[in-house]
């Protein structure tokens, strides 16, 4: 929306600098009056008291050129402005979408690792468990491996949080408004999420 906003401003401003120049130019119209006259207010609106005229009129500052041309130039200095702000805000747009979709490729890819970490804890709390039910070891390493597990669990739920913190952010950077497809309908150059539930 902000890139669309500065957009319209520029083409608004450019189109100010064609009406400043207009301005140099004379401008020629079609006129036209109608009404009625009488030496008498008695029979004023008979129809032989009508009178009408129509002609062509003529509009040109000639001696305002001076005036004109500063006019003109100040709309140019308005339309370099907004070229300067719609380009601040295209590359501004660009850079929030880079960042915005950096961050939410950097969080699938750690996911990956938290939900193996979490797998890896689990096993350990079973062979913690198995080991203590055989006498081998003390509860301490159980205590230890299911501390070790609860973690990696927070872990991964800190960084689903996050994940979805991003692709919020991605959408906003993107602009959004498009419609939302259903699950099992494949949209071409749509963004996909994956949800994964975690026990």
């Amino acid at each position: 929306p902000d890139v669309r906003a500065a957009e319209r401003q520029l083409a608004a401003a450019t189109a100010r600098i064609g009406v400043a120049k207009a301005e140099l130019y004379p401008h020629l119209g079609l006129a036209g009056s109608l009404g009625f006259v009488g030496t008498t207010t008695a029979g004023l609106f008979d129809y032989s008291n009508r009178y009408f005229s129509f002609g062509p009129g003529l509009h040109w500052n000639l001696f305002a050129g001076g005036r004109t041309r500063a006019q003109i130039a100040a709309a140019e200095a308005r339309t370099a402005g907004a070229y300067a702000n719609y380009r601040k805000t295209v590359l501004g747009a660009l850079a929030d979408a880079d960042n915005a979709l950096g961050a939410f490729a950097a969080d699938q890819r750690r996911e990956t690792d938290l939900v193996a970490a979490v797998a890896t804890s689990r096993k350990a709390v079973a062979t913690a468990t198995e080991l203590y039910r055989e006498g081998v070891t003390d509860y301490l390493s159980v205590l230890d491996a299911q501390r070790s597990l609860a973690a990696a669990e927070d872990n991964l739920a800190q960084g689903d949080r996050a994940k979805a913190t991003d692709l919020v952010a991605l959408y906003k950077s993107l602009g959004g408004g498009w419609p939302v497809a259903p699950a099992d309908t494949f949209v071409p150059g749509s963004i996909s999420t994956q949800t994964t539930t975690h026990s």
